[in-house]
């Protein structure tokens, strides 16, 4: 009898389509890996670290504060069950040359991600979820409520419509599955500059419209391809010569890949 695989891998990328933001070439990207261990009653912790390339682009001749590539990096916990779903991620959120000066990392580099998901009516077929959310997918640390319905059918289809989330997934065959997601994508995180002298937060504001297919030829092992839209993106961030800088995105099309494999 084969031993219960214990551990998830997970690796995934995200590119978007240059464009020109200020005059400037734009083109963010963001990679992102997390491992974790499965535990008994459903539960399961582990490790994440997200890098982003913020590309932080020049106001008037004058460069941002920080180079904007920036980290989310810290341990995390869930536990999953019929009616409730509790996830806790406390993390740092800081630019790459804090990760390099741990002497220099403060409070305020703290942040975190969590959530609470109770099914409050319906079954496993179809129900309502109340929710409570806290984290900076909105562009600021906020502490949020959220309401959805989920319906899951027989021929393998999985609709959760709400807030602040929306989704749908469905099997295309055994192997080949299809999902599409719209949520919010942004972030908040505290920078340094070159001489680690001045701190200051970036703030993103963004959604993305994702769909996603994955491709499972074993239990082990799953590979995805991701396309998507990102829409209603701004950026606010000091610069150089400490003024203020409010930086609205134009809507862009991004593109990704993943692996996650257990073990």
């Amino acid at each position: 009898m084969a031993q219960e695989a214990r551990w998830r891998l997970q690796l995934y990328t995200e590119n978007n389509v240059e464009q020109s933001v200020l005059g400037q070439p734009y083109q963010p990207s963001m990679s992102e890996i997390a491992i974790d261990r499965m535990l008994d009653g459903g539960a399961s912790a582990g490790w994440k670290h997200e890098y982003r390339i913020l590309d932080l682009p020049e106001v008037n001749g004058v460069a941002a504060q920080t180079n904007g590539h920036v980290h989310r990096t810290g341990p995390t916990w869930r536990k999953v069950s019929p009616e409730q779903r509790i996830r806790i991620e406390p993390r740092i959120a800081v630019s790459s040359n804090a990760l390099r000066h741990p002497k220099d990392l403060e409070a305020q580099d703290l942040s975190l991600s969590a959530a609470i998901e109770q099914r409050i009516a319906g079954d496993a077929s179809k129900a309502w979820w109340l929710a409570l959310y806290a984290d900076d997918r909105f562009g600021d640390e906020r502490l949020y409520p959220g309401l959805y319905a989920q319906v899951v059918s027989t021929n393998g289809h999985e609709l959760r419509l709400g807030f602040p989330d929306t989704s749908w997934r469905w099997r295309l065959s055994q192997w080949l599955q299809s999902e599409v997601i719209v949520a919010p994508d942004g972030g908040k995180w505290r920078v340094r500059d070159e001489e680690l002298a001045q701190h200051s937060d970036v703030q993103l504001r963004a959604w993305k419209l994702v769909w996603i297919a994955r491709w499972q030829p074993v239990d082990a092992l799953a590979l995805d391809v991701r396309i998507g839209r990102r829409f209603d993106t701004d950026l606010r961030y000091l610069l150089q010569d400490g003024s203020s800088a409010y930086v609205e995105v134009p809507d862009t099309s991004f593109f990704g890949f993943g692996v996650s494999a257990r073990f």
